[in-house]
């Protein structure tokens, strides 16, 4: 089975929602908050890899299902707000977590730039990275896959 950051913490705040979406297959409505990050994300990697700031926003609309509350404006707000960086984007990692369960941890570190990894947050209320175990769970992968016993971790709200 693979695990991802996201589905282990939806089964710690309800193993209910996790049963229903990841055992029975239900989908889950795509909200407003969801599809906006999902846009946010997408705009912030396209302006990093190169692309204008008008095509990010509309391809990021196009990649959020052109949710009817995610608005151009919005998106480029908020894309406004993070930091101009370079490195490479959405780093893919898969890893076992022992040599004999066959469980996996999988994710997406947003921005690698040597031993610094930076993800993306739109959420409203901003918080310490202390307060949640992703950016410990993406430095073991960066870890196991770059053999690099450093890493500094930058979480950024916009």
């Amino acid at each position: 089975m693979i695990f991802s950051y996201s589905r282990l913490s939806l089964y710690e705040t309800c193993p209910f929602r996790f049963y229903m979406k990841y055992i029975l297959g239900r989908p889950e409505p795509v909200t407003k908050p969801l599809a906006l990050g999902k846009a946010v994300h997408k705009a912030i990697e396209l302006k990093i890899n190169g692309m204008s700031e008008n095509e990010a926003i509309l391809a990021a609309i196009i990649e959020a299902d052109f949710h009817p509350e995610v608005t151009y404006e919005e998106v480029l707000k908020l894309l406004q707000q993070a930091p101009d960086v370079k490195g490479r984007t959405e780093i893919h990692f898969n890893l076992p977590l022992d040599s004999s369960s066959g469980i996996q941890l999988q994710g997406y570190i947003d921005l690698l730039q040597d031993v610094h990894f930076w993800d993306w947050k739109s959420n409203w209320k901003p918080y310490r990275v202390h307060d949640t175990r992703q950016l410990a769970l993406y430095a073991w992968a960066h870890y196991e896959n770059e053999r690099s016993s450093s890493s500094q971790r930058h979480i950024v709200f916009s």
